[in-house]
């Protein structure tokens, strides 16, 4: 199959929907298939085979990301399937795509954007902001019409997607976008202690974007209540607000953006990884935790319900108590052994190749729906010429 890509961030840009993306396309190529990435253009990454830059321009209100425009002349013109992961102009695309070459378009939801609308124009004003939101939900509702399949990564987004107002989904399905097992796994996490000068001792810690729906802060104000280190890796637009925060606490340190080679030591050196975010449509640095034998406590909400089982992988702890996170950190350290073993058994079956493979067969079903409608559409119209 030849499979176009859509979306609206990629490299440089370093998030899950880029990593999810880059993943897929790989394994997807494994099994002999041609995929085609579609994305606005960064001078500052040089595309690979098949990735395909188009114009772009920054995005004013987000700082790294931008927006692309529109371009029909660099896409391939023999496209068995549109794939997009995306909710803006890409989006559109990728649907105008789809309908020009009367291919089916499938939709992978990966974040809700209306969990990032003060970050993405900070007014403070709640009229203004519901304003937005319900501009928003009207073009989501228009764009999530126009495609044969909808999926995301976990049955919380598509239940929360059912709820909103004129909302009609055709076909939706969840299954996780999957991990690459073959590189997370556990590694030496001493060598990462002794490169970053760490002392010995507890650590937790978490790494990812900071922005306001991570509620990197209940971490922040966990630190007093913690005889260890706490380690924060990523960036993002709370980064500064975060390292205000944080002033005065000693067993607190900001790593920034670290090398991906580096992440397994990181995961592998933690005792327990820290994901305060209610925002999650899967949450997939758990599972990469995980994969690297570390447990994770974290926030009672959206796709963390599912993608941390209590007791098996880690625990959850109420947003925003403090007392509640301490307790469940408490607990992991006691259970820490046999977390750690039961943590890696938990993703054996979330890793890409396996959702790849399960991806594969939807297209197929998929394309087989498509040209069927299209046929009776089109028996339809003889018959309707006929009797006229």
């Amino acid at each position: 199959m030849k499979i176009g890509f859509f979306t609206d961030t990629y490299f440089p840009q370093i998030n899950g929907v880029t990593y999810t993306i880059s993943l897929w396309k790989k394994e997807l190529e494994k099994l002999g298939h041609e995929v085609f990435v579609y994305y606005p253009d960064d001078e500052a990454y040089k595309p690979g085979k098949n990735e395909v830059p188009l114009p772009s321009f920054p995005f004013i209100f987000y700082k790294g990301y931008k927006i692309g425009i529109p371009w029909m002349n660099k896409i391939r013109k023999d496209l068995d399937i549109v794939h997009i992961h995306a909710l803006a102009t890409m989006a559109d695309l990728g649907v105008a795509v789809a309908r020009k070459q009367k291919v089916p378009c499938v939709q992978t939801y990966h974040t809700p954007p209306d969990q990032y609308m003060y970050e993405i124009l900070p007014v403070n004003s709640e009229l203004v902001q519901e304003a937005l939101k319900v501009g928003y939900y009207k073009y989501e509702k228009s764009l999530l019409k126009r495609c044969d399949l909808l999926t995301s990564p976990s049955e919380e987004i598509i239940e929360m997607l059912k709820k909103r107002p004129g909302i009609k989904l055709k076909r939706a399905l969840h299954f996780s976008n999957g991990i690459d097992l073959e590189y997370f796994k556990p590694a030496d996490g001493e060598d990462f202690r002794k490169r970053y000068k760490l002392p010995k001792g507890k650590v937790i810690g978490y790494t990812g974007r900071h922005s306001s729906g991570k509620h990197l802060e209940d971490l922040i104000d966990f630190a007093d209540r913690f005889d260890g280190e706490i380690l924060i890796g990523g960036e993002g637009p709370m980064t500064e607000k975060y390292m205000k925060l944080a002033e005065g606490k000693k067993n607190i340190k900001f790593l920034g953006f670290f090398p991906r080679k580096d992440l397994t030591e990181f995961y592998s050196l933690l005792d327990v990884f820290i994901m305060p975010s209610t925002v999650e449509t899967e949450g997939l640095v758990v599972l990469e935790a995980n994969a690297c034998g570390t447990p994770a406590v974290g926030a009672d909400a959206m796709a963390l319900k599912s993608t941390i089982k209590s007791g098996v992988n880690g625990y959850h702890y109420k947003p925003g108590d403090i007392k509640d996170l301490d307790e469940k950190v408490k607990t992991a350290y006691k259970n820490l052994k046999s977390l750690r073993k039961s943590s890696k058994e938990f993703v054996k079956d979330r890793s890409a190749a396996n959702t790849v493979k399960r991806l594969v067969k939807l297209y197929e079903e998929v394309i087989r729906d498509y040209k069927a409608e299209k046929a009776k559409s089109s028996r339809k119209r003889g018959i309707g010429r006929f009797l006229k």
